[in-house]
């Protein structure tokens, strides 16, 4: 499991206590996530897909992340196909069900020490 959040360095200990009760509440019944907000999540997964082949250095990043992980490269087509791939049941179904171990966060910007 992977999150992001920017705030501003007052309100950085609220938005990591939020982020964190959120990627613990989707595990329960009350915080599955409906169709429009899968939705709305494959869209921006898909934006950033598309975005990314933008910069020279994401994309050159992206392909070294897929050589490592899985000794090829896939196209962007190849890589809308394996989201667009996933049920919107086997998404919850893996949300319920996955172990979020101990976790590490990493903090950017002034007073994060």
């Amino acid at each position: 499991v992977s999150a992001y959040a920017g705030t501003t360095p007052p309100r950085a200990r609220e938005t990591l206590d939020l982020l964190k009760a959120e990627i613990r509440r989707i595990r329960t019944p009350e915080g599955v996530p409906s169709d429009e907000e899968i939705a709305r999540a494959r869209i921006g997964l898909k934006s950033r897909l598309v975005m990314s082949g933008e910069s020279t250095g994401a994309r050159a990043s992206a392909l070294a992340r897929d050589l490592w992980t899985r000794d090829a490269v896939l196209t962007l087509e190849e890589r809308v196909a394996r989201l667009d791939a996933v049920s919107n049941d086997e998404l919850r179904a893996y949300a319920a069900g996955a172990g979020l171990g101990g976790g590490t966060v990493v903090a950017l910007g002034p007073g994060m020490d």
